[in-house]
């Protein structure tokens, strides 16, 4: 098995931990025992279309465009695949690459390293992971690319698009404690982030350089049978363009999922100086399993709690419809409907939400979008 990957996808620790991970699972692929590493892999072919003539509709904060004013349907918005290689070095020592590919701030989708980590497991309970890994800042901040693993098509961006970096090079580690039936997993990490933001601004979208540095991440999750509690804390010193911000979120989340349907709810409160000011959001979803169906609903906003500066943070409501229908064992189907509304003028509390392109009507006056979206979820 060979994988090429080109250097200016890695920094230099991501390179060293993508190096020995790809070494040492090309090494496996000769050995006798092939349990002793895999290859999965994951993917979204989703269309999106949008209502809205005015302003442009992006699932996450490094897209430059999307449905709406720049073409009322789009393909690229929800669609996006990956690989993800795992080995088994020694007893206690795992190695995971994970490339990914989905359209980012350059308009294309150029592959680029999601993860790519050694694990260290000294007991069962306790183990280290260093290189490139997750941030698992969230509830679903693990599996967020993962469309199968998620019952609608995006998770709500108005939490989840608060923290722009999905992974941070450095080190974690992780402890569980169990008490009877209840497990308790405590996680912390600290590392470093470079990408890139798409600014909204009317008629246009700025791509910015983001450079988070000093990433604390934080996270305590409580297991009680069906029932998960989580609270964790966020913070980075972070460099849009060469202005730095000290950025922090707490996060409070809850799920229910006893097997034949679920609640779930997440509370952000974050606070990016200059960037965000005090920004909270939050959002609830419910759905029934009915056999292969599972229709779901869901609500989340995002609102500024500064006062002064109300358009100086993303403000938006969006209540979501749809249905899941899961056709195979390892791939499903999925219809949603959205309606995203944004505050009146400014400075009432005027707001372009996460919008790019808008044009100065839509920046101004706010409004309402129509989305509905159609995509195919699979692993393998």
């Amino acid at each position: 098995m060979t994988i090429i990957i080109s250097p200016k996808l890695l920094t230099r620790r991501t390179a060293l931990a993508a190096g020995i991970s790809i070494a040492c699972v090309s090494g496996l692929a000769h050995a006798e025992d092939d349990q002793r590493f895999s290859l999965h892999g994951f993917g979204t072919i989703g269309l999106v279309h949008s209502d809205n003539a005015q302003a442009d509709f992006v699932s996450n904060l490094q897209q430059p465009s999307g449905p709406g004013r720049s073409r009322a349907t789009d393909f690229t918005t929800d669609t996006k695949a990956g690989v993800q290689l795992n080995a088994k070095l020694l007893d206690q020592w795992t190695a995971v690459l994970q490339v990914t590919s989905k359209k980012l701030h350059s308009n294309n989708f150029s592959p680029k390293v999601e993860w790519a980590n050694v694990k260290y497991e000294a007991t069962p309970d306790f183990s280290v992971r260093v290189g490139r890994i997750a941030l698992a800042s969230l509830m679903q901040s693990d599996a967020r690319l993962v469309g199968y693993a998620s019952t609608p098509i995006r998770v709500p961006l108005e939490t989840y698009n608060i923290i722009p970096p999905t992974n941070s090079d450095g080190v974690d580690a992780t402890y569980q404690m169990h008490f009877g039936t209840t497990t308790n997993t405590i996680q912390a990490s600290y590392g470093r982030n470079d990408s890139h933001v798409a600014i909204g601004i009317p008629d246009n979208v700025l791509i910015l350089e983001s450079k988070a540095r000093k990433i604390l991440n934080v996270s305590d999750a409580v297991e009680i049978g069906a029932l998960t509690l989580r609270a964790s804390y966020f913070r980075t010193d972070l460099n849009i363009s060469g202005t730095v911000y000290r950025y922090d979120m707490k996060a409070l989340g809850a799920v229910y999922d006893p097997g034949a349907w679920f609640v779930q709810s997440e509370y952000t409160r974050s606070n990016g100086g200059g960037l965000t000011k005090n920004q909270a959001a939050w959002y609830a979803m419910g759905g029934l399993r009915l056999k292969a169906f599972t229709p779901y609903l869901g609500y989340a906003t995002a609102k500024p709690q500064d006062p002064l500066l109300p358009a100086a943070g993303y403000q938006q409501t969006t209540t979501t419809a749809g249905i899941r229908w899961d056709f195979r064992s390892n791939a499903s189907l999925k219809l949603q409907y959205d309606q995203i509304k944004m505050p009146g003028a400014i400075p009432s509390g005027g707001s372009a939400g996460y919008f790019v392109k808008q044009d100065i009507g839509a920046y101004l006056n706010g409004g309402k979008t129509k989305l509905l979206s159609l995509a195919v979820d699979f692993v393998f």
